[in-house]
């Protein structure tokens, strides 16, 4: 759990420094669906992180497996997105 916190944490500095002007309420789209599984999840966040141009992202998302605990977290990050989207930018997912 730790180590993924770390890995969003890198990702959301790699975007906010390159993308700050963009409304972050577009992860609330519906087209936009969490993913459910760590290969799926690595695999997103490893082309976001290359095309922000963030290697220190990358390398770290390279060294992460989360395969056996991202089951876990999975209901919990959605459950946040959720949250988030309802509270910030007052949209409801479905």
């Amino acid at each position: 759990m730790k180590l993924f916190r770390v890995a969003i944490f890198f990702l959301t500095i790699c975007f906010l420094k390159t993308t700050y002007s963009l409304d972050p309420c577009v992860l609330c789209s519906s087209f936009l669906a969490v993913p459910k599984t760590w290969d799926n999840a690595a695999e997103i966040l490893n082309v976001v992180c290359t095309k922000l141009g963030c290697n220190e992202c990358g390398e770290l998302l390279k060294s992460t497996d989360l395969t056996t605990s991202y089951a876990n977290m999975y209901p919990h990050i959605v459950d946040c997105r959720t949250n988030l989207c309802r509270n910030y930018c007052k949209k409801m997912l479905n």
